[in-house]
């Protein structure tokens, strides 16, 4: 199976190049990814742990699903393709929220958030998740100061929450 290919951009968020995954996370290269704020109507928040195996932050909480866009998607596919994989979740309406421009340690984005209310199922479909739970948003600051959680996804709850 050949390597996933991604799409690097500039800081415009315009395309310049297509190269493989390992490429992009081996120098950190500016890329496009997606983050979507899942809630239930308890509006309780959706957090997922990172399986083991993940190229970056294995094992790290993720209070946002989503992924890196591959070559020849929208952020939109994107976004209803990692919700599917990630979580089983599919025919959902989202809302986009906003763009943003993050560069922290491992993690140089150009990202779109969005959001869906889902109270259905959750199944753990592809191996990148390992386990999930829901925070009320009384419960979302203290799980950020005693667990690992990934910053991107953290920055966008943060930016979510702050606009309530």
């Amino acid at each position: 199976m050949s390597e996933e290919q991604v799409i690097i951009v500039d800081e415009q968020n315009e395309q310049v190049e297509i190269v493989p995954r390992s490429i992009m996370r081996r120098d950190v290269l500016l890329h496009r990814a997606t983050y979507i704020i899942v809630t239930n109507s308890q509006k309780q928040f959706l957090f997922q742990k990172r399986s083991l195996e993940k190229d970056v932050y294995p094992g790290y909480f993720d209070p946002t699903t989503g992924g890196v866009v591959k070559a020849g998607e929208s952020y939109e596919e994107n976004a209803i393709r990692e919700l599917e994989e990630e979580i089983g979740v599919k025919g959902e309406e989202l809302s986009p929220l906003w763009d943003f421009r993050i560069n922290q340690d491992q993690c140089n984005v150009w990202g779109r958030a969005f959001w869906v209310t889902y109270d259905g199922p959750i199944k753990l479909v592809d191996g990148e998740v390992s386990e999930y739970l829901f925070l009320d948003r009384s419960e979302i600051d203290a799980f950020f100061a005693s667990h690992d959680v990934m910053l991107d996804g953290q920055y966008v709850i943060n930016r979510f929450l702050s606009n309530e």
